[in-house]
Parts: structure tokens; C-alpha cells; sequence
């Protein structure tokens, strides 16, 4: 195991995150999002600056520093993309589908060229086709790719949409 999975099992595993991440998310509708949307930014951050701060010893204060700042920052991308959208949580037991059609038809393979050729970090690029392609392509629900995936079904279906508008937008 080399230098950055050690660190990425310890952020993971680590109790003192874990109960940082519960104490700082009060609103607890958020939490599953919150969680993925941390450590994709642990993912994403400067593998120097990650590693010397797991080595120094002051790892949990960098973890507890990126987590205060998504959470608490009107600018933050956590807020952005979760807080202050007009996204609507689904209520338990509610299927998404239900709720919103989607109203474009398209040639899934279309879809895929134009989703591969966005400018985006290849991680989120990667999340997003992943529960694309197992909501369009292999046809899952919500439901049934947050059991294959863990993802919540929020963050399921915000990324969905974002890719569908992303669409939309290169078709017209």
C-alpha cells in the first residue's frame, strides 16, 4: 500500500473525522452528501500538502479546516452544489422518478461523447459517467444505484441532472 491510500484509509476509517464530520453537519439530511463531497476534496487536494500533513502528525486539523470551510462558506462548493440549489431532498420512501420527468430524448451514445469531452478533474468526470451510465444505459433507478454504489440517492440524482443540463446545453 503506498503513501496516498494509507493516508486516504486513514481519513476514511479515522473515529475522530468520522465524529468531526457529525458534529459539524447539523443538518443531517445532508450528511451521506457531505461525506462524499469531503473526500472527494481530500481526493483532489495537493498530494505534497496531504502527505506532509499526514507525516507531520496535523492530518484530523487539515480534515477539520476542508470540512468548516464546505460547510460554513457561502463560496464553498459543498454550498454551492447542495445548500443553495433549487435540488428538492426526497422525502423517505419517495421515488424520484415521480417527482421529476426528464423531458429529453437522446442517443445514449451522443450522450457519452459529449459527457467524455467535458472539461472537468477526471475523478468527477468519472462519477458523474458512472451513475449516468447506470441510470441511462443499464436502466437502475435512484434506489437501486445507491444500493450498488453507496452514493445517496441526492447525490444520485444532482448528478443526473447536472449531466442531462450539461446535454442540453450542447445540443442547442
Amino acid at each position: 500500500m503506498n503513501l496516498k491510500d494509507k493516508i486516504f484509509n486513514y481519513i476514511i476509517n479515522s473515529n475522530r473525522i468520522n465524529e468531526s464530520i457529525d458534529n459539524i453537519v447539523e443538518d443531517k439530511k445532508y450528511i451521506e452528501d457531505f461525506k462524499q463531497h469531503f473526500y472527494i476534496q481530500m481526493l483532489e487536494m495537493d498530494e505534497e500538502k496531504l502527505s506532509r500533513a499526514y507525516l507531520e502528525g496535523w492530518i484530523d486539523w487539515l480534515c477539520i479546516r476542508v470540512m468548516l470551510n464546505q460547510w460554513r462558506s457561502k463560496n464553498s462548493s459543498f454550498y454551492t452544489t447542495y445548500k443553495n440549489t433549487n435540488f428538492k431532498y426526497l422525502e423517505e420512501g419517495q421515488d424520484f422518478e415521480d417527482i421529476k420527468e426528464i423531458e429529453i430524448e437522446f442517443n445514449y451514445t451522443m450522450a457519452e461523447v459529449i459527457l467524455n469531452n467535458r472539461k472537468e478533474k477526471w475523478i468527477h468526470k468519472q462519477y458523474h459517467m458512472t451513475l449516468f451510465k447506470l441510470y441511462f444505459k443499464d436502466g437502475h433507478n435512484y434506489k437501486k444505484i445507491n444500493e450498488l454504489t453507496g452514493v445517496s440517492i441526492g447525490s444520485i440524482a444532482h448528478s443526473v441532472n447536472k449531466s442531462l443540463d450539461y446535454i442540453r446545453k450542447k445540443v442547442k
